[in-house]
């Protein structure tokens, strides 16, 4: 079964109306009856370890200030990739874990 995790701190671009939009887009997105959603604060530490038992499926983040952004790669390094989406703001950011 699917369940997805989608990591935010809900950091919003100027236009609050897209941004509000395309988070529900992601949401629609991930075909999932159960999708959690992990509010960090953008100097979150030991993600992994709040994960691990968790067995999601995929793991994205998105409406996350740079601030978090930098600190999930220092954390995930190569395992944290850019989704090209066309037309898409704010960037789309995938955790492949395990």
């Amino acid at each position: 079964a699917e369940k997805p995790l989608l990591i935010t701190d809900y950091t919003m671009p100027s236009d609050n109306r897209i941004a509000i939009a395309n988070f529900m887009v992601i949401l629609h997105e991930c075909s999932s009856d159960s999708i959690d959603i992990l509010r960090a604060s953008p100097d979150i530490q030991n993600v992994q370890e709040k994960i691990d038992d968790k067995n999601y499926s995929k793991i994205y983040v998105t409406h996350a200030s740079d601030q978090l952004v930098n600190n999930l790669q220092s954390q995930f390094k190569e395992k944290m990739d850019s989704l090209e989406l066309d037309g898409f703001y704010p960037p789309v950011w995938q955790i492949n874990y395990p």
